[in-house]
């Protein structure tokens, strides 16, 4: 199969077991980038859908309330962070805290000279509790954003560079 067709089918198993995406915007003390194995948010994706939508007409009803609270917002947006992590986001590797600092204040390394990080192992309990807070948000955007883009669930691309 050519043309349009083929150039925008998805790999169904992909977009509902997941595919491995790399944030090399940060890149760990040890030279790792941390990856996220993330589910497709589409319209195929009914049981999240079926979750979502309630919350963004919340959002929306807020957003037309004269007097909406900050903390209503918040609220919902926390709910929403949630759903993610609990629906899409399947798995991590290369989360890690930064370099193992010995009492001397050096960095730790191996012996081949790399820096010492200790992974932080998946949870979703250990998930909302990094992309839960406030300071993360970012990254919990770039996954949303990852979680979306047609891209990385392409056939045409499931045998490139993409990891399982």
């Amino acid at each position: 199969m050519g043309g349009l067709l083929s150039k925008f089918l998805t790999d169904k198993q992909a977009e509902n077991q997941g595919v491995w995406v790399a944030y090399e915007d940060a890149v760990n003390d040890d030279g790792t980038y941390p990856e996220f194995c993330i589910k497709r948010i589409s319209t195929n994706n009914t049981a999240y859908q079926a979750k979502v939508n309630p919350l963004l007409r919340q959002l929306d009803a807020l957003s037309r309330k004269e007097n909406a609270n900050y903390n209503e917002y918040k609220k919902v947006n926390e709910k929403l962070a949630y759903l993610y992590i609990d629906e899409i986001l399947v798995d991590w590797r290369n989360v890690k805290n930064e370099a193992v600092i010995d009492q001397d204040g050096n960095t730790v390394v191996d012996e081949n000279g790399v820096a010492i990080c200790e992974e932080i192992p998946f949870s979703k309990e250990k998930a909302r509790e990094i992309l839960g807070d406030p300071d993360f948000i970012e990254v919990l955007n770039w996954l949303m954003k990852q979680s979306t883009d047609v891209s990385n669930f392409l056939v045409s691309n499931r045998n490139k560079d993409l990891k399982f």
